[in-house]
């Protein structure tokens, strides 16, 4: 149980935004919008899914860890992004 729950929580928090940042072309403008989105999307709801699979309760409270740092990632990236549009307006 404890080896299954690990596998589960490795691919969840830092490790799912970089891999969902990896799908995604670099190269496009709206790269940090569409990396938000995905993440929203995709990773979110992995968490939940994820969850409802652990078998530990230490295994929960580590999911519930990583799913809020990863929604303090889409907080701040939303921020930015807000940040980052206003900017371009103002030197337009």
């Amino acid at each position: 149980m404890v080896l299954k729950d690990a596998d589960l929580l490795d691919e969840i928090g830092v490790m799912s935004i970089f891999m969902s940042a990896n799908w995604l072309d670099n190269t496009n403008g709206l790269f940090f919008s569409s990396l938000n989105k995905r993440i929203i999307n995709k990773e979110l709801s992995f968490c939940d899914e994820t969850k409802a699979m652990l078998k530990t309760r230490t295994a929960q409270l580590i999911i519930n860890q990583k799913k809020a740092f990863i929604e303090q990632f889409i907080n701040q990236l939303e921020a930015e992004l807000c940040d980052l549009e206003e900017y371009e307006r103002r030197i337009r």
